[in-house]
Order: structure tokens, then sequence, then C-alpha cells
């Protein structure tokens, strides 16, 4: 998965912080920037509460980038 842009930009536009997202889920702030920068991936239960919280497709977040 190299979601990681999507979900910093589909973070962003929702108005939270890392911090916010981190809490919604149960995570450490670190897990969620980890997540952002592509150096980790989200469980699939977490993508389904981050598709929810940032109202969008779990598909938007997961999008992979051409290489």
């Amino acid at each position: 998965m190299r979601g990681g842009t999507q979900l910093g930009r589909a973070r962003a536009k929702s108005g939270l912080s890392q911090r916010d997202v981190a809490e919604a889920l149960g995570v450490a702030q670190s897990t969620v920037c980890r997540w952002e920068k592509g150096e980790r991936e989200p469980r699939q239960r977490h993508l389904r509460a981050l598709a929810i919280l940032l109202r969008v497709d779990v598909g938007a977040l997961i999008e992979r980038r051409a290489a």
C-alpha cells in the first residue's frame, strides 16, 4: 500500500490532527505519522475506522500511485 499520501490529504481535508485520529482509533500519534509517511500500513480494522472517521471510501485511502 502506498496510500500514505492519500491518508494525509484526507486527514488534513477533514480538519483533524494526527493526534485526533490517533485518539479516535486508539493508536499512538506516531503510528498515524508512520501510516502517512508510508512506513507502515494500517490494519484492515483501522482502515475501515479511518474511512468512517475521514468520510472517505477505503479505496481512496489505499489507492496506489503510479511508480
